[in-house]
């Protein structure tokens, strides 16, 4: 066989088996340059080059020092993502094109933009531990939310995020933002999340539910509002996907809410009245910023989750209480562990408090694109991998995980019969 039919400059299909039921299959773009060389490297260490394009293929985040077998288990895993910001989860091909549309030249290319953000962020919290101005936002979301400031941008980046959700076998997901950050230009809020609906309701791989973000740097009244919003387009007047609950967010240790007299109290009261499914962040940030009196809080004023919660490390109390009231936990592993500043190492998170206590919670990635540090990056595989070897709690409690983020979602479409069909789906994926 010669190696110009071997690679003829078209694209090629390697199929690798795993298991029984489950082939792998990864493209090779090939090129005249590259036909003679990939053919006889092939031909003298085929595993090596194997490896090397499926972990290129799979996922832009590195997964590589994790064994091929568990990361094809963790891929093919059905997965759900209960806690993922619209704004902080753009790609950079997204952002690259919305630019150039725009106008306007990027910092840097798409390949080194993440690199780019993360160094900005690192500087921001060196200089004065991420603190956000008042009524406003962190600049690195600033940065994305320009690219977000028209009805098509919205449902563009919508469509992008799900279809990226949709390739690491994600099958539910809540996707949170604030609408009053995309009012800039001139749309409305409710133009907003019917554009963000919209572009949910353009797929159908992954069930999608829309949770409103507001943000604790603002006044009470833009609480209130994103409450009432919220109760608007619940359950989208059963035509499909529609929002299905809100989430308080931001700077914590700014920001408290600890309190009924912090500014987003009446909010997320305001919420609660009307019926609408409460998530909020709260014991997310070091325990030197009051953090545990927020998980406190959350906790006495029934919400129905929580988000991130590595204050439990310090207030066994709580533990005990989310236990006895099912609050399920929104855990972002590699979120909470960037630059060290919230979770020192993965091998340090609380997550494993929760477990020992039997604390439901469920893995997100965040931020797709802003969240973690220069040398860990989010993915729905790499939590469950994360979780996995580097907390060290196994995959039995990886697919628990999973099937606690389905009885924790706020979506009425996630019924009994589709988590017994979820379930069925991780029964086929490899045991331990």
């Amino acid at each position: 066989m010669s190696a110009s039919l071997f690679l003829s400059g078209l694209q090629r299909t390697f199929v690798c088996q795993q298991q029984s039921d489950m082939y792998i299959t990864v493209a090779v773009l090939s090129s005249v340059l590259v036909t003679v060389p990939v053919y006889y490297y092939l031909q003298y260490n085929p595993s090596q080059f194997i490896r090397q394009l499926l972990f290129s293929q799979m996922s832009s985040v590195d997964l590589s020092r994790f064994p091929v077998q568990d990361v094809l288990t963790a891929r093919a895993m059905p997965k759900v993502e209960l806690h993922l910001h619209l704004d902080g989860s753009l790609s950079p091909e997204f952002i690259a094109r919305r630019a150039y549309i725009r106008g306007i030249q990027l910092p840097a290319p798409p390949e080194r933009l993440r690199e780019f953000l993360m160094k900005k962020k690192l500087e921001k919290l060196n200089k004065d531990e991420n603190k956000a101005e008042k009524d406003g936002n962190w600049p690195v979301f600033d940065f994305c939310n320009q690219f977000l400031q028209s009805k098509e941008e919205l449902i563009q980046g919508t469509q992008d995020l799900l279809n990226r959700l949709a390739q690491e076998n994600v099958v539910y997901a809540e996707i949170r933002f604030c609408p009053s950050l995309h009012t800039r230009e001139g749309m409305s809020e409710e133009e907003a999340i019917e554009s963000v609906i919209a572009g949910a309701r353009s797929q159908t791989q992954v069930v999608t539910g829309i949770i409103l973000v507001a943000l604790r740097s603002k006044e009470g009244e833009h609480g209130v509002r994103t409450a009432q919003l919220a109760k608007q387009y619940l359950h989208g007047d059963g035509e499909g996907y529609g929002v299905v609950g809100v989430d308080v967010a931001g700077d914590e240790g700014t920001y408290p809410l600890a309190k009924d007299n912090h500014s987003m109290a009446d909010g997320v009261k305001k919420a609660q009245e009307l019926g609408v499914p409460v998530t909020v962040h709260a014991g997310e940030w070091p325990e030197r910023f009051n953090s545990v009196d927020n998980l406190k809080w959350a906790i006495e004023n029934g919400v129905n989750r929580i988000g991130h919660g590595i204050a439990v490390r310090s207030d066994r109390d709580s533990v005990l209480k989310m236990k006895e009231r099912n609050i399920t936990v929104e855990v972002c592993l590699t979120s909470n562990i960037g630059n060290g500043f919230k979770v020192k190492n993965y091998a340090e998170h609380p997550v494993r408090i929760l477990q020992e206590n039997n604390v439901p919670y469920s893995l997100s990635s965040d931020n797709l694109l802003l969240s973690g540090d220069l040398t860990e990056a989010p993915s729905p595989t790499a939590e469950i991998l994360h979780l996995v070897h580097d907390v060290g709690l196994g995959w039995t409690s990886a697919r628990e995980s999973v099937l606690n983020g389905l009885r924790g979602a706020f979506s009425p479409l996630v019924d009994e019969n589709f988590i017994q069909k979820v379930q069925k789906e991780m029964d086929s994926v490899g045991n331990e």
